[in-house]
């Protein structure tokens, strides 16, 4: 059947993992080059990301984790901030649950570069264990694609802006340098 078309845009910049983590690091600078990237490329649209951040700026309660069944949002412009990683011991809970078994090597993250969906990309993860591997990019790439969803790109001409290190298939990349990120966390 092949790819869809949408009648819709996805845009991505992938040059910030916007992880919790991160985030919790240098909250005023990624919230700060966030905002600037939103008023380049998205204005005025809702926000998806973690339930904690960027509460004064959200109209609807809807975060990473309280995606599924949400049509509210079809057809409007969406920002998804954030790689919505889990904590590490569940995929390995996940993966013990499927039947696997591990040893501590296997359950070291390290940031690599990966191939997935065609893509070449550096991420933290697994870098010995391909079902670990595939138990984490699964967990994070649905709670991405369920935020991306909301707006119903598909069908409706919507404009979704994401803000995540993990490439989305069917976005347009939108590259920055060092030099640039800088001036628009100022």
């Amino acid at each position: 059947m092949g790819l869809v078309n949408p009648v819709g845009n996805i845009l991505q910049v992938t040059s910030k993992s916007f992880s919790r983590y991160t985030i919790k690091e240098n909250q005023k600078e990624l919230k700060c080059l966030a905002q600037n990237l939103m008023k380049r490329y998205n204005p005025k649209s809702e926000i998806i990301t973690y339930k904690d951040f960027f509460n004064s700026d959200r109209k609807e309660d809807i975060y990473f984790g309280n995606t599924e069944g949400i049509d509210s949002l079809k057809g409007e412009n969406i920002t998804v901030i954030g790689t919505p990683h889990l904590n590490p011991i569940a995929y390995l809970l996940i993966s013990v649950a499927l039947g696997y078994r591990m040893g501590l090597e296997e359950s070291r993250m390290e940031y690599i570069p990966v191939e997935r969906n065609g893509l070449r990309f550096y991420f933290t993860t697994y870098s010995n264990d391909s079902l670990l591997k595939e138990v984490q990019f699964y967990l994070v790439e649905s709670q991405l694609l369920q935020a991306i969803g909301r707006a119903r790109v598909n069908r409706f001409p919507a404009k979704v802006l994401i803000l995540s290190n993990l490439p989305v298939v069917g976005a347009e990349y939108i590259s920055f340098s060092q030099k640039e990120l800088i001036e628009l966390m100022k």
